[in-house]
């Protein structure tokens, strides 16, 4: 939680070869989501001091089902955080 209007939530998809589906339950009162995805051309590359943009943050889509639940595509081998507002 950041703080008592916004809730900020991290997600972790380890599967190498599958993306996965998450719902995010609840949420009555937040009706704004931005989320962000770590991504790279490779699944095993790094930051470093000589290569620094290897691995980068992009937009990705969150989507409100309408029943108070936030549904989120979540690509194969990432890291998202997703933040909810009012």
């Amino acid at each position: 939680m950041m703080n008592d209007t916004t809730l900020g939530i991290t997600l972790i998809n380890r599967h190498i070869g599958q993306s996965a589906n998450a719902r995010i339950s609840g949420v009555d009162n937040l009706d704004q989501a931005h989320g962000q995805v770590l991504t790279a051309a490779d699944l095993r590359a790094t930051n470093s001091a000589v290569q620094p943009g290897q691995v980068v943050p992009a937009a990705l889509a969150v989507h409100w089902d309408g029943r108070n639940t936030w549904r989120v595509e979540l690509p194969r081998y990432v890291l998202v955080s997703i933040v909810l507002r009012p």
